[in-house]
């Protein structure tokens, strides 16, 4: 009877083939971290046949070994090992299903990367007892909400109507009826929903809806992205509005809404002089609507480079970085300069947007 050695392989194509089912280069080859095998990788690592003509099963040891080392010296150790603070489920779905086009989003998202907001949002949660990285279930926030809630009830017990409508006036937050927890001002609820949007508005973010989920869940509730998207589908360009009353009998005025920035016409023009004119002056109008809203310059997939800053901030190297990008969010085009360089870019942007608190 022949017994068959299987810690020995007759020939490379075995041995090949014998590699690429070890579980810890089949793990590598599956992550796009290493190509499959060939005859050229090996001979670039050494393996060669023993002197009986026969390649041996610890020899796939000393290559796991050997390629398992080279994607540490060129990725380190951080590549491969999920980090917990940036890597929980929600936050990826996140920025998959985000579309930053709008400047108010990019903003939003620059703004989260800034030490200075991050400790504003922090005083906040620990002053209407949220936990200090937002709640990541919905137990935990109905449990809080159903808290407030009673809470609520103590708090409205001897407030009449006209106090109601005089300290909304005093304020100038119109949030709604009297018995609604969640909108009035005498509640902890409501004064939570006017430190979200005085927070946001300080730092000219978009407020409405987007400060009180983010202040209340971080980044762990999708709604925050169909309430971020929506800024994406708003018409750039703004047309006076006719403000009307009496059912639409009288005619107040004429105006654009409140903040937009617009091209102003005092007579009748063809489209062709308005087209010359656009063209003409458009430096100086693309200038003018910069500073009339606070914008800060920001690439077009500003994605990748928040993942950059925000894994920078976790201490992870430019080189872990560069390994995250790659095998975690598939993303190849990045090299350890442009990492410093998005890195060294983002900390002036961030300074920019802390400037505008202190105006």
């Amino acid at each position: 009877m022949i017994i068959k050695n299987i810690n020995k392989y007759n020939s490379v194509d075995k041995f090949i083939d014998a590699c690429q089912k070890d579980i810890g280069i089949k793990q590598l080859i599956d992550s796009k971290i290493i190509p499959e095998i060939t005859k050229e990788i090996l001979l670039e690592k050494g393996v060669k046949p023993s002197l009986d003509g026969f390649f041996y099963k610890n020899q796939i040891f000393d290559l796991r070994t050997k390629l398992g080392k080279d994607t540490t010296k060129d990725y380190g150790q951080t590549y491969n090992v999920e980090v917990p603070e940036l890597e929980r489920t929600n936050i990826v779905k996140f920025l998959e299903h985000l579309v930053p086009e709008a400047p108010e989003i990019k903003r939003f998202l620059l703004a989260t990367l800034s030490n200075q907001f991050q400790e504003e949002i922090k005083n906040i949660r620990k002053k209407y007892d949220i936990q200090e990285s937002g709640f990541s279930n919905a137990e935990e926030c109905k449990k809080w909400v159903k808290e407030k809630k009673k809470l609520a009830k103590k708090e409205l017990k001897n407030i009449t109507l006209a106090d109601h409508i005089i300290k909304n006036r005093e304020t100038g937050h119109i949030f709604g009826e009297k018995d609604n927890y969640s909108d009035n001002i005498f509640t902890s609820l409501g004064k939570l929903k006017k430190d979200c949007n005085d927070l946001f508005n300080k730092y000219k973010l978009p407020a409405p809806l987007v400060a009180e989920t983010y202040i209340i869940w971080d980044l762990n509730n999708l709604r925050l992205v169909g309430y971020l998207n929506s800024y994406n589908f708003s018409d750039p360009f703004v047309t006076p509005n006719k403000w009307t009353l009496n059912d639409e009998k009288k005619t107040i005025n004429w105006g654009i809404p409140k903040g937009k920035f617009g091209i102003f016409i005092s007579r009748p023009v063809t489209k062709k002089s308005l087209k010359k004119y656009i063209d003409q002056h458009w430096e100086r109008v693309k200038k003018e609507m910069e500073i009339f809203y606070e914008e800060v310059p920001l690439n077009k997939n500003f994605k990748t480079d928040w993942l950059i800053f925000a894994y920078h901030k976790l201490g992870i190297s430019n080189r872990e970085i560069c390994g995250k990008l790659k095998f975690t969010y598939k993303i190849n085009d990045i090299k350890i300069d442009k990492i410093k360089q998005t890195i060294s870019r983002l900390k002036i942007r961030i300074e920019q947007i802390e400037a505008v608190t202190r105006k």
